[in-house]
């Protein structure tokens, strides 16, 4: 599905936003869940109506666990969460982020069960990230109430990597890609226009990423954007936190 008939087009993925993105150093691992509670119930907290939102596999489905599950006062019934990336593997596969997201939130909160929508990894390919655009449109036809994203050493986020051409999409919602530099190669991805469009993104970056971080929030003239993706996030999209811990941030 393209994108003009579905969102308003931003008008360049280019535009570098006036505020800085916001940097949370929690210093102790074990900090993160409370500050990304805090954030999210902030965003919440901006409307009483449905809250979208796409969640990144790895570590942030434990860490959103620990502070917003365990810390209780949310109504989890305005939730309606997509993904913002999928490996081409059955959802019930040790690789797939539903399955990561499932075993470490789902089960333990309430969200309602057909407000969850995960790629259809059973189709074909293009014809799931076709799929899920469409999905997405029918859900989110303004844009995402907040991105839950990670990110991984090399700079990537959801599966936009360093210098694939993915990162210069702009005419749909999700897309395919057939060589992810990290296996598996096959995954569908939510793309950097809808990043553009989300009221909201919050990145949870812990553990021996510091370099990553830096490159993303403190660049340098010698950096190069297409390298970190994570960096063109924070010059395209609005309301940008990043909640870091000791060694993440060490380089800042």
């Amino acid at each position: 599905l393209k994108l003009q008939f579905l969102y308003l087009i931003a008008p360049s993925l280019h535009t570098t936003h006036e505020m800085p993105p916001q940097i949370c150093n929690v210093g102790p691992k074990e900090k993160m869940g409370e500050a990304l509670a805090e954030h999210v119930k902030a965003a919440m907290a901006k409307g009483d109506g449905k809250f979208v939102v796409a969640l990144s596999g790895g570590s942030l489905p434990a860490v959103l666990n620990a502070g917003l599950a365990e810390a209780g006062g949310v109504d989890w019934s305005r939730w309606h969460v997509f993904f913002a990336d999928e490996r081409m593997v059955p959802l019930d596969h040790a690789d797939s982020n539903y399955k990561a997201c499932k075993d470490a939130l789902f089960d333990k909160v309430s969200i309602p069960a057909d407000q969850i929508y995960p790629v259809r990894t059973d189709l074909p390919l293009q014809e799931a990230a076709a799929d899920y655009a469409k999905k997405v449109a029918e859900v989110a036809p303004a844009g995402f109430s907040l991105l839950l994203l990670g990110m991984g050493p090399d700079g990537h986020t959801c599966s936009l990597f360093p210098k694939h051409p993915l990162l210069a999409v702009t005419d749909c919602l999700v897309a395919s890609i057939e060589d992810s530099p990290k296996p598996p190669p096959q995954r569908v991805t939510l793309t950097m226009p809808v990043i553009q469009q989300a009221q909201g993104v919050i990145f949870v970056a812990g553990g021996d990423k510091a370099d990553a971080v830096r490159r993303a929030c403190k660049p340098t003239p010698e950096d190069d954007p297409s390298e970190t993706p994570a960096r063109l996030v924070n010059e395209v999209a609005q309301g940008v936190i990043w909640i870091l811990d000791e060694k993440s941030g060490a380089k800042l």
